[in-house]
Protein backbone atom coordinates (compact mmCIF):
# COMPACT_ATOMS: atom_id res chain seq x y z
CA UNK A 1 0.00 0.00 0.00
CA UNK A 2 1.09 3.59 -0.68
CA UNK A 3 -0.41 7.03 -0.38
CA UNK A 4 -2.11 8.15 -3.54
CA UNK A 5 -3.38 12.00 -3.77
CA UNK A 6 -6.60 11.81 -4.81
CA UNK A 7 -8.97 14.18 -6.82
CA UNK A 8 -7.73 17.42 -8.88
CA UNK A 9 -3.69 18.26 -7.94
CA UNK A 10 -3.76 21.74 -9.06
CA UNK A 11 -6.81 23.80 -8.34
CA UNK A 12 -8.31 25.09 -4.70
CA UNK A 13 -11.77 23.18 -3.63
CA UNK A 14 -13.12 25.65 -1.08
CA UNK A 15 -16.29 23.69 0.09
CA UNK A 16 -19.53 25.55 0.74
CA UNK A 17 -20.00 24.50 4.25
CA UNK A 18 -23.65 24.95 3.62
CA UNK A 19 -24.17 22.91 1.08
CA UNK A 20 -21.57 20.28 1.54
CA UNK A 21 -21.81 19.86 5.27
CA UNK A 22 -25.78 19.92 5.72
CA UNK A 23 -25.76 22.83 7.71
CA UNK A 24 -23.17 21.45 10.45
CA UNK A 25 -21.84 24.68 11.32
CA UNK A 26 -25.15 25.14 12.78
CA UNK A 27 -24.06 26.43 17.06
CA UNK A 28 -25.20 23.51 18.99
CA UNK A 29 -24.89 23.25 22.34
CA UNK A 30 -22.82 20.51 24.16
CA UNK A 31 -25.24 19.00 25.43
CA UNK A 32 -27.36 19.08 22.33
CA UNK A 33 -24.26 17.33 20.39
CA UNK A 34 -23.73 14.86 23.24
CA UNK A 35 -27.15 13.40 22.26
CA UNK A 36 -26.85 13.33 18.51
CA UNK A 37 -28.25 9.94 17.09
CA UNK A 38 -25.28 8.06 16.19
CA UNK A 39 -27.14 7.14 12.66
CA UNK A 40 -26.71 10.92 12.05
CA UNK A 41 -22.85 10.54 12.88
CA UNK A 42 -22.61 7.95 10.69
CA UNK A 43 -24.38 9.00 7.82
CA UNK A 44 -21.73 12.35 8.26
CA UNK A 45 -18.49 10.73 7.86
CA UNK A 46 -19.64 8.51 4.83
CA UNK A 47 -20.92 11.56 3.29
CA UNK A 48 -17.26 13.33 4.37
CA UNK A 49 -15.52 10.12 2.62
CA UNK A 50 -16.74 11.71 -0.97
CA UNK A 51 -14.86 14.74 -0.92
CA UNK A 52 -11.90 14.78 -2.49
CA UNK A 53 -8.57 14.10 -1.40
CA UNK A 54 -7.45 15.14 2.73
CA UNK A 55 -10.90 17.80 2.09
CA UNK A 56 -12.66 14.25 3.45
CA UNK A 57 -11.06 14.50 6.85
CA UNK A 58 -10.08 17.88 7.09
CA UNK A 59 -11.92 21.07 7.93
CA UNK A 60 -13.60 22.36 5.26
CA UNK A 61 -13.53 25.96 6.25
CA UNK A 62 -9.70 25.92 4.31
CA UNK A 63 -8.74 25.53 0.93
CA UNK A 64 -7.48 21.97 -0.18
CA UNK A 65 -3.98 23.46 -1.23
CA UNK A 66 -3.95 24.43 2.63
CA UNK A 67 -5.38 21.49 4.16
CA UNK A 68 -2.29 19.63 2.21
CA UNK A 69 0.24 21.89 3.42
CA UNK A 70 -1.38 21.69 7.44
CA UNK A 71 -0.08 17.98 6.66
CA UNK A 72 2.74 18.02 5.03
CA UNK A 73 3.56 20.11 8.55
CA UNK A 74 1.72 17.86 10.72
CA UNK A 75 3.48 15.06 9.75
CA UNK A 76 7.37 17.10 10.64
CA UNK A 77 6.03 18.14 13.76
CA UNK A 78 4.30 14.56 14.93
CA UNK A 79 7.92 12.98 13.50
CA UNK A 80 10.10 14.84 15.34
CA UNK A 81 7.35 15.09 18.56
CA UNK A 82 7.72 10.67 18.54
CA UNK A 83 11.04 10.39 17.55
CA UNK A 84 12.26 7.15 18.99
CA UNK A 85 8.69 6.38 19.50
CA UNK A 86 7.45 4.75 16.48
CA UNK A 87 10.46 3.37 14.87
CA UNK A 88 10.56 -0.31 14.85
CA UNK A 89 7.48 -0.18 16.74
CA UNK A 90 4.17 -1.82 16.62
CA UNK A 91 1.68 1.31 16.44
CA UNK A 92 -2.11 1.14 16.39
CA UNK A 93 -3.86 3.65 14.88
CA UNK A 94 -7.41 4.90 15.90
CA UNK A 95 -9.55 6.33 13.19
CA UNK A 96 -7.34 6.02 10.08
CA UNK A 97 -10.04 7.94 7.93
CA UNK A 98 -8.36 7.70 4.09
CA UNK A 99 -4.85 6.85 5.96
CA UNK A 100 -3.63 10.83 6.02
CA UNK A 101 -1.17 9.84 8.78
CA UNK A 102 -1.06 6.02 8.43
CA UNK A 103 1.15 6.64 5.70
CA UNK A 104 3.72 8.41 7.91
CA UNK A 105 3.25 5.79 10.80
CA UNK A 106 3.93 3.04 8.14
CA UNK A 107 7.21 4.25 6.78
CA UNK A 108 8.68 3.90 10.05
CA UNK A 109 6.98 1.17 12.16
CA UNK A 110 7.55 -2.03 12.22
CA UNK A 111 4.03 -3.10 11.93
CA UNK A 112 0.30 -0.65 11.96
CA UNK A 113 -2.86 -2.10 12.46
CA UNK A 114 -5.88 0.64 12.75
CA UNK A 115 -9.77 1.25 12.67
CA UNK A 116 -12.35 3.41 11.52
CA UNK A 117 -15.93 2.39 11.53
CA UNK A 118 -16.93 4.18 8.08
CA UNK A 119 -16.66 1.93 5.38
CA UNK A 120 -16.57 4.54 2.90
CA UNK A 121 -13.34 5.81 4.42
CA UNK A 122 -11.51 2.72 4.99
CA UNK A 123 -12.35 1.84 1.58
CA UNK A 124 -10.73 5.13 0.71
CA UNK A 125 -7.45 4.15 2.79
CA UNK A 126 -7.41 0.66 2.12
CA UNK A 127 -6.36 2.65 -1.88
CA UNK A 128 -4.03 5.40 -0.73
CA UNK A 129 -2.01 2.52 1.57
CA UNK A 130 -2.09 -0.10 -0.80
CA UNK A 131 1.45 -0.36 -1.33
CA UNK A 132 2.19 -0.84 2.16
CA UNK A 133 2.61 -4.43 2.98
CA UNK A 134 2.87 -3.82 7.00
CA UNK A 135 -0.88 -2.33 7.46
CA UNK A 136 -3.86 -4.14 8.63
CA UNK A 137 -6.81 -2.21 8.42
CA UNK A 138 -10.14 -3.04 10.55
CA UNK A 139 -13.67 -1.85 10.03
CA UNK A 140 -15.10 -0.77 13.03
CA UNK A 141 -15.18 1.24 16.42
CA UNK A 142 -11.93 0.26 18.86
CA UNK A 143 -14.58 -0.65 21.27
CA UNK A 144 -16.00 -3.39 19.41
CA UNK A 145 -12.51 -4.86 18.15
CA UNK A 146 -11.52 -7.85 19.82
CA UNK A 147 -7.71 -7.35 20.46
CA UNK A 148 -4.79 -8.92 22.70
CA UNK A 149 -4.56 -6.62 25.63
CA UNK A 150 -0.70 -4.85 26.01
CA UNK A 151 -0.54 -6.16 21.94
CA UNK A 152 0.76 -2.49 20.78
CA UNK A 153 3.83 -0.43 21.43
CA UNK A 154 1.71 2.53 20.90
CA UNK A 155 -1.95 3.62 20.03
CA UNK A 156 -1.68 6.85 17.77
CA UNK A 157 -4.64 8.90 17.35
CA UNK A 158 -4.75 12.33 15.34
CA UNK A 159 -7.79 14.51 14.97
CA UNK A 160 -10.88 11.97 16.35
CA UNK A 161 -11.84 12.06 20.25
CA UNK A 162 -13.06 15.19 19.45
CA UNK A 163 -15.50 13.78 17.26
CA UNK A 164 -16.41 11.07 19.85
CA UNK A 165 -19.58 12.89 21.28
CA UNK A 166 -20.97 10.77 24.26
CA UNK A 167 -19.03 11.18 27.05
CA UNK A 168 -19.43 7.50 27.99
CA UNK A 169 -18.70 6.19 24.47
CA UNK A 170 -15.37 8.85 24.66
CA UNK A 171 -14.49 7.58 28.40
CA UNK A 172 -14.52 3.46 26.89
CA UNK A 173 -12.84 4.67 23.77
CA UNK A 174 -10.22 5.60 25.94
CA UNK A 175 -10.07 2.90 28.38
CA UNK A 176 -9.54 0.63 25.39
CA UNK A 177 -6.78 2.37 23.75
CA UNK A 178 -5.01 2.13 27.52
CA UNK A 179 -5.88 -1.56 27.72
CA UNK A 180 -3.63 -1.62 24.03
CA UNK A 181 -0.80 -0.32 25.03
CA UNK A 182 1.16 1.80 28.02
CA UNK A 183 1.80 4.61 25.90
CA UNK A 184 -0.42 6.91 24.07
CA UNK A 185 -0.34 9.51 21.49
CA UNK A 186 -2.86 11.81 20.82
CA UNK A 187 -2.71 15.09 18.77
CA UNK A 188 -6.00 17.05 18.86
CA UNK A 189 -7.79 20.14 17.71
CA UNK A 190 -8.05 21.77 21.21
CA UNK A 191 -10.63 24.74 22.71
CA UNK A 192 -10.09 28.13 20.37
CA UNK A 193 -12.40 30.32 22.69
CA UNK A 194 -16.26 31.19 22.79
CA UNK A 195 -17.48 32.02 18.80
CA UNK A 196 -14.75 30.14 17.34
CA UNK A 197 -17.29 28.15 14.41
CA UNK A 198 -17.50 23.99 15.27
CA UNK A 199 -18.55 21.61 13.71
CA UNK A 200 -21.79 20.17 14.59
CA UNK A 201 -19.96 16.79 14.74
CA UNK A 202 -17.23 18.44 16.68
CA UNK A 203 -16.67 19.24 20.45
CA UNK A 204 -13.48 20.85 21.03
CA UNK A 205 -11.49 20.37 24.64
CA UNK A 206 -8.91 21.59 26.68
CA UNK A 207 -5.52 20.06 26.93
CA UNK A 208 -5.90 19.56 30.29
CA UNK A 209 -9.29 18.30 30.31
CA UNK A 210 -7.55 15.24 27.98
CA UNK A 211 -4.75 15.38 30.83
CA UNK A 212 -7.96 13.92 33.04
CA UNK A 213 -9.77 11.58 30.57
CA UNK A 214 -6.68 10.15 30.38
CA UNK A 215 -5.46 9.41 33.71
CA UNK A 216 -4.00 7.38 35.48
CA UNK A 217 -1.83 7.88 32.39
CA UNK A 218 0.51 10.68 33.09
CA UNK A 219 0.95 13.16 30.64
CA UNK A 220 5.26 13.43 29.80
CA UNK A 221 5.19 15.35 26.85
CA UNK A 222 3.38 18.09 25.30
CA UNK A 223 3.86 20.29 22.65
CA UNK A 224 1.63 22.96 20.86
CA UNK A 225 1.17 22.90 16.97
CA UNK A 226 -0.56 25.62 14.51
CA UNK A 227 -2.13 24.42 11.45
CA UNK A 228 -4.11 27.16 9.10
CA UNK A 229 -4.00 29.69 11.80
CA UNK A 230 -5.53 26.60 14.25
CA UNK A 231 -4.41 25.61 17.62
CA UNK A 232 -3.83 22.13 17.59
CA UNK A 233 -1.93 20.07 20.75
CA UNK A 234 0.48 17.23 20.03
CA UNK A 235 0.29 15.12 23.80
CA UNK A 236 2.01 11.93 24.60
CA UNK A 237 1.03 9.72 27.53
CA UNK A 238 2.13 6.38 29.32
CA UNK A 239 1.63 4.58 32.66
CA UNK A 240 2.73 5.51 35.50
CA UNK A 241 5.88 2.95 36.31
CA UNK A 242 4.16 2.69 39.94
CA UNK A 243 1.13 1.22 37.88
CA UNK A 244 3.08 -0.94 35.94
CA UNK A 245 4.74 -2.74 39.05
CA UNK A 246 0.85 -2.92 40.49
CA UNK A 247 0.15 -4.60 37.51
CA UNK A 248 2.74 -7.18 37.23
CA UNK A 249 3.40 -7.88 40.86
CA UNK A 250 1.84 -11.26 42.69
CA UNK A 251 3.60 -11.00 46.13
CA UNK A 252 7.32 -13.05 45.25
CA UNK A 253 10.48 -11.35 45.24
CA UNK A 254 11.05 -12.92 42.22
CA UNK A 255 8.46 -11.49 40.50
CA UNK A 256 9.14 -8.40 42.18
CA UNK A 257 12.85 -8.07 41.12
CA UNK A 258 11.82 -9.00 37.00
CA UNK A 259 8.98 -5.93 36.99
CA UNK A 260 12.11 -3.62 38.91
CA UNK A 261 14.37 -4.98 35.96
CA UNK A 262 11.92 -4.26 33.55
CA UNK A 263 11.55 -0.78 34.28
CA UNK A 264 15.06 -0.08 34.18
CA UNK A 265 15.19 -1.79 30.91
CA UNK A 266 13.29 1.53 29.34
CA UNK A 267 15.96 3.24 30.20
CA UNK A 268 19.06 1.52 28.70
CA UNK A 269 19.69 2.73 24.88
CA UNK A 270 19.57 0.07 22.20
CA UNK A 271 23.54 -0.97 21.34
CA UNK A 272 23.00 1.29 17.71
CA UNK A 273 21.46 3.99 19.54
CA UNK A 274 24.53 4.06 22.25
CA UNK A 275 26.94 3.90 19.22
CA UNK A 276 25.22 6.37 17.36
CA UNK A 277 25.17 8.60 20.68
CA UNK A 278 28.94 8.38 21.69
CA UNK A 279 30.10 9.35 17.90
CA UNK A 280 27.91 13.03 17.98
CA UNK A 281 29.33 13.47 21.44
CA UNK A 282 32.51 13.01 20.23
CA UNK A 283 32.78 15.05 16.89
CA UNK A 284 31.32 17.71 19.21
CA UNK A 285 33.63 16.86 22.16
CA UNK A 286 36.51 17.32 19.88
CA UNK A 287 34.84 20.60 17.83
CA UNK A 288 34.57 22.55 20.70
CA UNK A 289 37.96 22.12 23.02
CA UNK A 290 37.90 25.54 24.55
CA UNK A 291 34.91 24.28 26.57
CA UNK A 292 36.89 21.33 27.79
CA UNK A 293 41.02 22.99 27.72
CA UNK A 294 43.76 19.82 28.67
CA UNK A 295 40.43 17.36 28.89
CA UNK A 296 41.23 13.50 27.02
CA UNK A 297 38.09 12.28 25.18
CA UNK A 298 39.03 8.83 25.62
CA UNK A 299 39.03 9.59 29.62
CA UNK A 300 35.68 10.65 28.94
CA UNK A 301 34.50 7.63 26.70
CA UNK A 302 35.70 5.42 29.29
CA UNK A 303 33.44 7.15 32.12
CA UNK A 304 30.39 6.71 29.54
CA UNK A 305 31.38 3.20 29.12
CA UNK A 306 31.26 2.15 33.03
CA UNK A 307 28.27 3.70 33.40
CA UNK A 308 25.48 2.97 30.39
CA UNK A 309 22.67 4.61 32.78
CA UNK A 310 24.29 7.81 32.20
CA UNK A 311 24.14 7.24 28.27
CA UNK A 312 20.27 7.03 28.45
CA UNK A 313 19.61 10.80 29.93
CA UNK A 314 22.60 12.12 27.82
CA UNK A 315 20.19 10.99 24.94
CA UNK A 316 17.87 12.28 26.12
CA UNK A 317 19.52 16.17 26.63
CA UNK A 318 20.43 15.46 22.91
CA UNK A 319 16.90 14.29 21.52
CA UNK A 320 15.66 17.10 23.27
CA UNK A 321 18.17 19.48 21.09
CA UNK A 322 20.41 20.22 23.80
CA UNK A 323 23.57 19.56 21.96
CA UNK A 324 25.62 18.33 26.09
CA UNK A 325 28.98 18.85 25.88
CA UNK A 326 31.19 18.24 28.61
CA UNK A 327 31.84 21.64 30.65
CA UNK A 328 33.15 20.90 34.18
CA UNK A 329 35.36 18.05 35.86
CA UNK A 330 35.19 17.89 39.29
CA UNK A 331 38.85 16.54 40.35
CA UNK A 332 37.82 15.24 43.93
CA UNK A 333 35.17 12.62 42.29
CA UNK A 334 36.91 12.03 39.12
CA UNK A 335 33.38 12.80 37.42
CA UNK A 336 33.00 14.87 33.96
CA UNK A 337 29.86 17.46 34.03
CA UNK A 338 27.90 17.74 30.60
CA UNK A 339 25.91 20.93 29.86
CA UNK A 340 23.43 21.50 27.63
CA UNK A 341 25.31 23.81 24.72
CA UNK A 342 22.94 24.36 22.41
CA UNK A 343 23.10 27.89 20.51
CA UNK A 344 19.61 29.03 21.85
CA UNK A 345 17.57 27.03 24.20
CA UNK A 346 16.93 24.06 23.43
CA UNK A 347 14.10 23.06 21.35
CA UNK A 348 12.43 20.07 22.75
CA UNK A 349 12.00 21.65 25.40
CA UNK A 350 10.30 25.23 25.35
CA UNK A 351 7.29 26.59 26.18
CA UNK A 352 7.62 25.05 29.91
CA UNK A 353 6.90 26.93 33.31
CA UNK A 354 9.59 26.61 36.02
CA UNK A 355 7.95 23.83 38.37
CA UNK A 356 4.15 22.10 38.74
CA UNK A 357 3.12 25.34 41.09
CA UNK A 358 3.54 28.14 38.08
CA UNK A 359 2.03 25.53 35.46
CA UNK A 360 -0.97 24.84 37.27
CA UNK A 361 -1.52 28.21 37.22
CA UNK A 362 -1.21 28.90 33.47
CA UNK A 363 -3.75 26.69 33.41
CA UNK A 364 -6.16 28.86 35.34
CA UNK A 365 -5.79 31.98 32.69
CA UNK A 366 -8.87 32.86 30.69
CA UNK A 367 -8.04 32.04 28.38
CA UNK A 368 -5.96 29.67 29.27
CA UNK A 369 -2.03 30.16 28.77
CA UNK A 370 -0.13 27.09 26.55
CA UNK A 371 2.28 25.31 28.48
CA UNK A 372 4.22 22.17 27.89
CA UNK A 373 5.24 21.47 30.95
CA UNK A 374 7.57 22.63 33.60
CA UNK A 375 11.28 22.79 34.49
CA UNK A 376 11.83 20.79 37.15
CA UNK A 377 9.82 17.81 36.54
CA UNK A 378 11.15 17.72 32.88
CA UNK A 379 15.11 17.63 34.71
CA UNK A 380 14.12 15.13 36.76
CA UNK A 381 12.13 12.50 34.58
CA UNK A 382 15.68 13.17 32.20
CA UNK A 383 17.97 12.48 34.67
CA UNK A 384 19.59 15.94 34.85
CA UNK A 385 19.98 19.02 37.34
CA UNK A 386 18.87 22.25 35.57
CA UNK A 387 22.06 24.70 35.26
CA UNK A 388 22.64 26.83 38.53
CA UNK A 389 23.72 30.33 38.47
CA UNK A 390 27.31 30.05 38.83
CA UNK A 391 27.21 26.83 35.65
CA UNK A 392 25.39 29.32 33.33
CA UNK A 393 27.77 31.70 33.95
CA UNK A 394 30.33 29.87 33.30
CA UNK A 395 28.68 28.67 30.21
CA UNK A 396 28.06 31.87 28.80
CA UNK A 397 31.87 32.97 29.57
CA UNK A 398 33.08 29.95 27.79
CA UNK A 399 30.32 30.39 25.16
CA UNK A 400 29.52 33.83 24.63
CA UNK A 401 27.05 34.00 22.44
CA UNK A 402 24.41 30.87 24.04
CA UNK A 403 21.11 32.21 24.63
CA UNK A 404 21.15 35.30 21.88
CA UNK A 405 18.13 37.58 22.53
CA UNK A 406 15.50 36.10 19.79
CA UNK A 407 12.26 34.23 19.96
CA UNK A 408 14.33 31.65 22.40
CA UNK A 409 16.78 33.47 23.94
CA UNK A 410 16.09 32.63 27.59
CA UNK A 411 16.53 29.81 30.14
CA UNK A 412 15.09 29.01 33.21
CA UNK A 413 18.00 29.14 36.19
CA UNK A 414 17.80 26.93 39.34
CA UNK A 415 16.30 29.01 41.43
CA UNK A 416 16.86 28.93 45.26
CA UNK A 417 13.72 28.41 47.57
CA UNK A 418 13.53 31.53 49.42
CA UNK A 419 13.06 33.18 45.75
CA UNK A 420 10.84 30.59 44.63
CA UNK A 421 8.62 31.16 47.85
CA UNK A 422 8.28 34.44 46.69
CA UNK A 423 6.78 33.36 43.17
CA UNK A 424 9.41 34.00 41.49
CA UNK A 425 12.17 31.79 39.46
CA UNK A 426 15.60 32.97 38.20
CA UNK A 427 16.01 32.80 33.98
CA UNK A 428 19.39 33.59 32.10
CA UNK A 429 20.18 35.35 28.71
CA UNK A 430 23.18 36.93 27.13
CA UNK A 431 23.26 40.59 27.34
CA UNK A 432 24.85 42.14 30.49
CA UNK A 433 22.73 41.24 33.24
CA UNK A 434 19.39 43.18 34.86
CA UNK A 435 17.54 41.72 37.39
CA UNK A 436 13.20 42.75 36.79
CA UNK A 437 10.73 42.70 39.31
CA UNK A 438 7.11 43.62 38.93
CA UNK A 439 7.61 46.78 39.95
CA UNK A 440 11.15 48.09 40.93
CA UNK A 441 14.62 46.81 39.12
CA UNK A 442 17.45 45.33 40.96
CA UNK A 443 20.85 43.35 39.43
CA UNK A 444 22.10 40.43 40.30
CA UNK A 445 24.57 38.12 39.13
CA UNK A 446 27.20 40.29 37.13
CA UNK A 447 26.36 42.93 35.40
CA UNK A 448 25.19 45.57 38.28
CA UNK A 449 25.36 44.16 42.16
CA UNK A 450 24.30 46.53 44.58
CA UNK A 451 24.60 49.39 42.10
CA UNK A 452 28.14 48.46 41.34
CA UNK A 453 29.01 47.83 38.05
CA UNK A 454 30.89 44.58 37.47
CA UNK A 455 33.29 43.26 35.11
CA UNK A 456 30.80 40.74 32.61
CA UNK A 457 30.05 40.77 29.02
CA UNK A 458 29.12 37.35 28.87
CA UNK A 459 25.40 37.15 30.21
CA UNK A 460 23.36 37.70 33.32
CA UNK A 461 21.03 35.96 35.40
CA UNK A 462 17.35 37.24 36.53
CA UNK A 463 14.46 37.00 38.76
CA UNK A 464 11.13 36.91 36.88
CA UNK A 465 7.36 36.97 38.42
CA UNK A 466 6.27 33.32 37.57
CA UNK A 467 2.81 33.82 39.34
CA UNK A 468 0.22 34.53 36.09
CA UNK A 469 -1.61 37.25 37.84
CA UNK A 470 -1.13 39.32 35.19
CA UNK A 471 -2.20 37.56 31.51
CA UNK A 472 0.82 39.47 29.58
CA UNK A 473 3.20 39.00 32.67
CA UNK A 474 3.41 35.41 32.47
CA UNK A 475 6.27 33.72 31.85
CA UNK A 476 7.08 30.36 29.85
CA UNK A 477 10.25 29.48 28.22
CA UNK A 478 13.26 26.64 28.28
CA UNK A 479 16.15 25.36 30.03
CA UNK A 480 19.38 24.13 29.98
CA UNK A 481 20.21 21.26 32.16
CA UNK A 482 23.37 19.43 33.28
CA UNK A 483 24.52 15.54 33.92
CA UNK A 484 27.45 14.30 36.29
CA UNK A 485 29.11 11.35 34.54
Amino acid sequence: MTNKPEGPQTENIVFDTTAKEVDTYDQLQQTEKEELPPGEIQAHWEIRAERADVQAVMSARHSLDENREATRKLHEDVVEFLEGQIEGKKVFELGVGIGRMTTLLAQKAKSVDGCDFSAQMLERAKQNLSEHENIQLMHGKITDLDLPPKSYDLVFESIVLLHILNPEELRNTVQKMQSLSDKIFIVEHTFEGPGFPISKFTILRKPEEYEEIFKPYKLVKQKTHISAGDTFTMMLFEKPEENLVNDQISGTNEKVEQVIQAVEVKKKLTPEQHEKLLATLKTRFEANMNRHKGMEWSKVQARLEARPEKMWSLNEMERTKGEPDVVEYDEKTGEYVFFDCSRNSPEGRRDIAYDKQAEELFAKLEPPRKCNGNAVDLAKAMGIEILDSSQYMLLQKIDPWHDIEDAWGNSWVKTPDDIRNKGRAYIGSSRNCVHWGPRTRDYIFGGWINGEKTVTRFGFVREKSVIPDDYERTYLTSFRGCLKV
